[in-house]
C-alpha cells in the first residue's frame, strides 16, 4: 500500500496522535471516503469448518470479529470528535477487515446482523453503516490494493461502488471474492 501513493496513516502514528485508545492498522483518507484497515489473524476451527453449524461458526468468529470491530469504531469515533487532529476530508468510514483466509461470511450488513448487532452498541451504526463493512481475504486485499496501483480508481471509490451495488437483492453477492470475481453484475471494470 505504501507504493500507492495514498494519504495512508499507519497505526504507530494513530496511537502517537490518540494513545489512550485501541487503533485499527491503517487509516487511508479519500477525498470522499475514509477507510478503516484492520488485519485479523482469525481462522475457522477444523470442526466448523466441517460442521458449519450456526452456533459454532458464532463462537469460533464472534470474538474476534468484535474485536475488529471496536478498534474500527474506536478509531472512527476519536477521529470524528477530534477532526482536526486526523484532517479527514470525508466522514463516511468505509471499513475493512482484512483476514488470512476468505472465511466467507457475507456482506457487511450479513455480519452485523449475525455476528456483531447484539454485542455492539448501536451508535456504532451511527458513524459505520453495516453495508459500508467488508470482511475480504488477504488474496482479495492484494487484488483491491493492485486494482487501485494500475488505475486511477482508488480503494475507497472501489469499495464505495461495492457497497452501493450491496444495498439492492439483484446486485447483492454475499461474499466480497464473489463480487471480485463477478464486477461486470456489479457495475465495476476490474
Amino acid at each position: 500500500m505504501a507504493h500507492l501513493g495514498c494519504d495512508l496513516i499507519p497505526e504507530r502514528r494513530l496511537k502517537s496522535i490518540f494513545p489512550d485508545r485501541e487503533m485499527v492498522d491503517f487509516v487511508l483518507r479519500e477525498e470522499h471516503c475514509t477507510v478503516l484497515i484492520e488485519c485479523e489473524s482469525t481462522e475457522l476451527a477444523p470442526l466448523a469448518k466441517l460442521q458449519p453449524d450456526f452456533e459454532l461458526l458464532r463462537g469460533a468468529l464472534s470474538s474476534s470479529m468484535v474485536a475488529a470491530m471496536k478498534r474500527i469504531y474506536s478509531t472512527a469515533s476519536k477521529a470524528t470528535s477530534n477532526p482536526e487532529r486526523l484532517r479527514l476530508p470525508s466522514r463516511r468510514f468505509l471499513c475493512v477487515i482484512v483476514t488470512y483466509k476468505d472465511l466467507y461470511l457475507g456482506s457487511g450488513r450479513s455480519l452485523w446482523d449475525e455476528f456483531l448487532e447484539e454485542r455492539m452498541s448501536l451508535h456504532v451504526t451511527q458513524l459505520i453503516d453495516p453495508n459500508d463493512l467488508f470482511v475480504v481475504s488477504l488474496e482479495d486485499f492484494e487484488s483491491l490494493v493492485s486494482v487501485s496501483q494500475n488505475s486511477e480508481r482508488f480503494i475507497g471509490s472501489q469499495l464505495c461502488e461495492l457497497s452501493k451495488s450491496n444495498r439492492t437483492a439483484a446486485t447483492s453477492e454475499s461474499v466480497f471474492s464473489q463480487q471480485r470475481r463477478n464486477p461486470q453484475r456489479c457495475g465495476l471494470t476490474w
